[in-house]
């Protein structure tokens, strides 16, 4: 893959420390050595379960009983999040759901983006106002925001009128551990396909990496114009993160 095995052991030791796992646990297969070994984590208390791969290196973060019953189960399953939700159900988790089924894409080089196809893209300017990024979330539909949340992320860029008669696009990052940008991006309904998506997300990236981050991008599998819109900009698919409800058990774990 393009992505330099610097950026791969950065997004690996994030993803080690936000799943509470010892920094080296991914590295390896992070930076490429092929393994059929998943890491498995028992955690008794979980709620859910979550699978995460990242280029070669894979985990499972679940309750004992559930990582006893994937033992056998080849990573293809392990990844599915409905094989999960059976899994779960099977062993008396009637109210399992998928919470998030997310492909990863990780940036190491400058992103190249242009302004905007609108009329006077001169007048498109980046304003930093967390405001301002609320101020767009509450002219999306609430689906479309719930789960990205700009407003409340570490960083806000949203794409203004200069005048600020108008909002466009906005996107934002939090800091996973010093070391990753993790980026939402959110574009008003009346400012679809006019490139303020890409152009927004450019900028967040941009400034992550000149902060010595390395910019990601989580993009629900299925969601075809995110993916292209991160290929676009140099964004590279290295991996997968699904997660799965399990709630209470009705049942006690066969």
């Amino acid at each position: 893959m393009r992505l330099s095995a610097s950026s791969r052991s950065v997004a690996a030791l994030a993803w080690s420390r936000i799943l509470g796992l010892p920094d080296q646990s991914l590295h390896a297969g992070a930076m490429g050595e092929s393994s059929d070994f998943t890491l498995k984590t028992s955690r008794q208390a979980a709620t859910r379960a979550t699978y995460l791969q990242l280029v070669q290196a894979s985990a499972l973060i679940a309750p004992q009983w559930f990582i006893e019953a994937c033992e056998n189960a080849p990573a293809s399953e392990i990844a599915d999040p409905r094989l999960l939700v059976d899994m779960a159900r099977h062993y008396g988790y009637r109210d399992a759901r998928i919470l998030s089924e997310e492909a990863i894409y990780l940036l190491d080089e400058v992103p190249q983006y242009a302004q905007p196809r609108v009329e006077n893209p001169d007048r498109v300017v980046v304003s930093l106002s967390r405001e301002d990024s609320q101020a767009l979330e509450r002219q999306c539909p609430a689906d479309d925001f719930i789960y990205t949340h700009p407003s409340a992320r570490d960083h806000q860029f949203t794409a203004v009128d200069e005048d600020a008669s108008a909002l466009w696009s906005t996107s934002a990052y939090d800091v996973w551990e010093g070391l990753v940008a993790d980026i939402a991006v959110l574009v008003s309904p009346e400012s679809q396909l006019q490139g303020f998506g890409k152009f927004i997300t450019g900028v967040a990236a941009e400034d992550a990496l000149s902060d010595g981050l390395v910019p990601q991008l989580r993009v629900g599998m299925g969601n075809s114009a995110a993916m292209t819109l991160a290929e676009s900009l140099g964004f590279e698919l290295s991996g997968s993160v699904t997660s799965v409800f399990l709630g209470e058990t009705t049942t006690p774990p066969r």
